[in-house]
Parts: C-alpha cells; structure tokens; sequence
C-alpha cells in the first residue's frame, strides 16, 4: 500500500442527525487496524501506512433516539504496485518492433499503462498489455524512457527503459566488373554498415562462372569472375542481412569484354640517320585503357636486339612505333603487343627497315669547257637510301643546272667564264642525301 484512501458513508431515515462509529475491525492476517478510521459524519479512512492485509470492518450508524443499524464491509490492503518482465528495444531503421510485455504486481487492477515523457513520434506503448511498439520510420538513436503503470486506485509505479534503433543496413564501397573474355577478374571488396548484431555478406543470384569469397570475420565480400564467362553482361547483387533479417544491397554489374586485337600500324622504311615512324597500332575490344609495348626484336641475322639499344621505341599510349636516327642499317623484325586494363594482349609484327646511306657515283670529278660553248657531264648516280633519288647542284650558278633525275650536269654557252666548286646532291624519298664534289671550269672565248 503506498497510497491511503478515503470514502463516504451515508446513512438515511430514522430520526434526526445520524452518527458514524466502528462497531469492530479485524484483520485476517493479524495485521494492526489502526489505520482505519470514520468520522461521526460517515468519512472512512484508511491510512496509506495500513499493512497489506484483509479487512473486516463493521460500521454502525446511530440516529438522534439512539436507534442504529450497522454494515458489514471488507477491505483488502494490496502491496505496492512494481513493474515486471517486459525488454528493452534494439532495433534497425526501417523494422517496426515490440518488446515483450510489461506486468505488475502488487496493486488494484486494472492497470494503465503510459510513457511518462513527451510523445515521440513512432514510440508507444499498448495502454492495456504494457507492450512498447515502435514503428518503422523511429528515427536513428537512442531513446532513454520511464514507463509508468497506473492502478485502479491512482497508485503509480515506473520504470526505466531503452529503445536503440540501428541505422539502416547498407552494403559499401565495392566496384563493378569489367574483364576480357578469358580473364578472371575480381572487384574491390565490399563491406557493410548500419543494422543490429551481426551482419553477414552474401550474392544473389550466383550466376555460373561468378562465385565470392569472404574474408575471415565476414565483414567484407570479393566477388570474382571465371575466365570461362562468356562474352555478356551480368547482374548479381551482394546482400547484408542483420541479426534481426533486415536487409541492405547493391547490385553489381559484370562486363565480359570480347577479346581483345591489335590492328597494324605499317612497317618502317628509313635511311640510316633519318629517324622513321609507322602509322598509329591500334586495337578494338578488351577492357579499359589499352598500352602498347615492344615485346621482342630480332635483326637480319636472327639475333634478338634490345629495342632500346638500337633506337626502336612505341608511344604506349598512341602505338606509333619510331626508329631512332642513330639505328645502324638493318632490317629489324619487331612484335607489338597492346594490353588492356585486365592484362589480356594481343601481338603483331613490324618490319623496320634501316639502309645504308646515299652514296652519289659518277665518272667525272672535274668538267672544263670554254666560254660560249655548251657542255655536260656524264650521268651522275646514287645508291643506297630509301625510294627514289631526286638528284640538285648547289651552290646556285646562273648557267649549271642537274638534271633531277638522270643526274646529269650542264653547263649552258652563257655560264660565265670561271672556276666553280659545284656540290652534286641526291636526295632520297625519306630526306637522307649523299654528295659529291664537281669542278667546274669556264675558260674565257678564244680570242683572235
């Protein structure tokens, strides 16, 4: 009993003003009665220190001539209301939740039940059962309250609890797939967050060919691609589930690429000291950036050559092959390999050919003629080089001309008498040129 209570009694007929007495009071269990008192007015009274117990009270009522009637009533003393049972919440984000029931004892039934703080939205508790629901969208946190039971009498009892609701499960970081046909591939690992206990990382669906692993405390999950997974695209989904079922996702994209192929640049012709390029290597399919390498050279002679030592490079990015100008003429076979993203390749050949310089030949070094006579030399010739030869004559001289493609000099009847140091000049299809040297004498007219 924490709580005392009070009650009127009334008494009507017989004559005049009527008085209130305890005729007896007993208690079953040997309790004291004193506690419990009237008024002659009719107030009965039973003190809150009056131990639990069960009474049995006669009331007497006199009128004003002394005539009386009496009642008989029964008073039961129940202990203190407490609270029993019931739990705690831990929940996650997006599940509705209950704990289980809270009951009392002691106290007068019926009892109600509420929270005594401020209404939160999505927290409450069943005002008959004791049972504390939360809702689906009960906000992350958590939530320290004090439930309250309430008896018949007004007697109160309270208690404190908890409702902790997780974040939401989600599944983190992680990547999408991108291979080759014929390589296997693995994505960045995928890990979890948010949710109640423990949180288990799984694929579904697993596709033939895709399988995961997890590592050893199942916190983060690698999913990987077999080498034999046709060409296509393909959609799995890593799943995080709580302890209570709750789940998140995230779905992955698997692309299997065709085969990777490289496309040919052309070969290489150049002149010993001019450098060389090819036309771009390129490549269609494979996955991400492709990089273009030299993979192995070999000269005429079958021997394997450093690239780098005999000047042969490739731009890793546009595969354009170039021979350096101080390559010693050969001729170099050269395998171009391009590799994508996952380290599948792809090779093909190029043929560099490196020739010997222009050397320019002729019979005559010296062409002496007289003034007002035309003349010419012999056919001067050019070996080596690359392409054809466009034969020139420098320095200028008004009257000495080359022909550019026989290699012939002439000397016109107007060349002004003299001694010229004349260059002959062949010029290849690459720029590389050969020289050699011609005198060239005018002598005056004969004079008579």
């Amino acid at each position: 009993n924490s709580r005392g209570l009070q009650s009127t009694y009334l008494a009507t007929l017989g004559t005049g003003a009527k008085t209130w007495t305890i005729a007896s009071k007993s208690a079953q269990g040997g309790s004291s009665t004193s506690g419990i008192t009237i008024t002659s007015g009719g107030l009965l009274a039973i003190d809150s220190a009056t131990p639990v117990d069960t009474y049995t009270v006669i009331l007497r009522a006199d009128d004003s001539v002394g005539a009386f009637e009496t009642i008989s009533i029964t008073i039961r003393v129940n202990a203190t209301i407490s609270i029993t049972g019931g739990s705690n919440i831990t929940t996650t984000f997006g599940r509705a939740d209950s704990s289980t029931a809270f009951t009392t004892t002691g106290g007068t039934a019926p009892f109600v039940w509420s929270i005594v703080e401020a209404a939160t939205t999505g927290l409450t508790v069943d005002s008959v059962t004791g049972v504390i629901s939360t809702s689906k969208t009960l906000a992350v946190g958590t939530y320290n309250r004090t439930l309250r039971a309430t008896d018949t009498s007004g007697a109160t009892a309270t208690r404190a609890f908890r409702v902790i609701v997780n974040a939401a499960v989600t599944v983190t970081t992680g990547s999408n797939i991108a291979t080759t046909y014929g390589f296997a591939t693995q994505s960045s690992a995928f890990g979890r967050s948010g949710g109640t206990g423990a949180v288990t990382l799984s694929l579904n669906p697993i596709n033939s060919g895709v399988s995961f692993t997890l590592n050893s405390d199942s916190t983060s999950l690698i999913v990987t691609v077999d080498s034999s997974l046709a060409v296509g695209t393909y959609y799995e989904t890593v799943v995080a589930t709580d302890s209570l079922g709750e789940t998140g996702t995230k779905l992955v994209v698997i692309t299997v690429n065709e085969t990777l192929t490289i496309v040919s640049g052309s070969d290489i012709q150049t002149t010993q000291g001019v450098a060389g390029n090819s036309t771009a290597f390129s490549s269609t399919n494979g996955t991400g950036t492709k990089t273009f390498s030299i993979l192995s050279v070999v000269d005429s002679s079958g021997a394997t050559r450093s690239a780098s030592t005999i000047g042969l490079t490739i731009n890793s990015s546009s595969g354009v092959v170039t021979i350096s100008s101080a390559a010693i003429a050969d001729t170099y076979t050269a395998i171009i390999r391009v590799t994508d993203a996952v380290g599948a390749a792809s090779n093909d050949t190029i043929v560099v050919r490196v020739n010997v310089v222009v050397t320019v030949s002729g019979d005559s070094l010296t062409l002496v003629t007289t003034y007002t006579r035309a003349d010419t030399t012999p056919a001067f010739s050019a070996s080596g080089g690359t392409g054809n030869k466009t034969f020139s004559i420098t320095p200028t001289v008004s009257g000495i001309t080359i022909n550019a493609v026989t290699g012939v000099v002439s000397v016109s009847s107007l060349t002004a008498a003299g001694t010229y140091s004349m260059t002959v000049r062949a010029t290849d299809s690459v720029g590389a040129i050969g020289t050699r040297t011609l005198s060239i004498t005018v002598n005056p007219k004969v004079a008579v």
